[in-house]
């Protein structure tokens, strides 16, 4: 089964279903099939359920002006493509930039989860046994509610940070200690234990 990562503003909400056009692409493995897939067989869902959409018309839905696309297989990316234009209308193109955003939640816990399958991290561990260059302010945390890895994987940690707005291209980015103390609060608070770990 393919895996499709997308890197751009909004993700937009579709599986493959059945081909249709092309257009222009790029790609480390060029397919016509992933590309017609990609292209014209977008399913919907929701109110739309069982519809099949083409991606410049989802794209024109939720006004997102430029994406890039890449398909993976297993461990290997086998097709790659951009569409549309980045800032100042400058076409979308194999460098271009974007940000991570929530695309990477799933990541870190993946890579979280294979430190615990080798022994290094405990799921139910206080996370303050792990930090070395920052440290949990007082909170609603204790003892006996801790903050735990597991807590804060399922968003149940308590914590009063529940996003992040991201850099713009020419803005100065703070360290992480910095962003986590509330030194740039242009761009977030600092990060605190608002409600006992567990209870929300």
């Amino acid at each position: 089964m393919f895996r499709l990562v997308l890197g751009c503003a909004l993700i937009l909400p579709f599986f493959f279903s059945t081909p249709g056009y092309g257009e222009e692409k790029s790609g480390a493995c060029p397919s016509d099939s992933i590309s017609r897939q990609v292209e014209a067989g977008l399913a919907l869902f929701g109110e739309q359920d069982g519809e099949i959409a083409n991606l410049k018309d989802r794209m024109g839905h939720y006004d997102v002006p430029g994406l890039s696309i890449a398909v993976l297989h297993d461990t290997d990316c086998i097709w790659t493509a951009e569409y549309g234009i980045a800032r100042e209308g400058t076409p979308v193109g194999p460098t271009s930039l974007f940000q991570s955003a929530s695309l990477s939640k799933p990541i870190t816990a993946m890579a979280v989860m294979r430190l615990v399958e080798q022994g290094a991290l405990d799921l139910d561990e206080d996370i303050q046994t792990y930090l070395t260059s920052w440290a949990l302010p007082k909170g609603a945390h204790s003892d006996e509610k801790p903050v735990t890895i597991r807590a804060i994987l399922s968003h149940t940690a308590g914590f009063n940070a529940h996003g992040f707005p991201g850099f713009g291209p020419n803005e100065t980015i703070p360290t992480a200690v910095d962003i986590l103390n509330g030194a740039a609060p242009e761009y977030s608070k600092a990060v605190v234990v608002e409600t006992a770990p567990g209870t929300e």
